[in-house]
């Protein structure tokens, strides 16, 4: 339930959640966040990708060291936070 819930509030599919959980990006997903799919699934596989940095306001050596901090289940966690709008937390 508690997935259902998730991607709800990322706008995507409970399948779409589940395979991005697993490192996998949908092209809804990448369509969501105007960046590649191609660029996302770099991301997640342990590359600064210039396009996500510009997406993050931030340098690409300033995200390619974000991303050396990070595990998998971290660079994850983030584009699921970038799904997230940010006007639906709730009180």
């Amino acid at each position: 339930m508690a997935l259902n819930h998730l991607a709800t509030k990322c706008g995507i599919s409970t399948n779409q959640l589940q395979q991005l959980l697993k490192g996998k990006v949908s092209a809804s997903i990448s369509s969501k966040l105007g960046v590649s799919a191609n660029t996302l699934q770099a991301f997640i596989n342990g590359q600064g990708c210039p396009a996500l940095a510009n997406k993050l306001g931030m340098s690409s050596i300033a995200l390619k060291e974000l991303r050396q901090t990070l595990d998998k289940q971290g660079a994850i966690g983030l584009l699921i936070g970038l799904l997230t709008p940010f006007a639906t937390t709730e009180s």
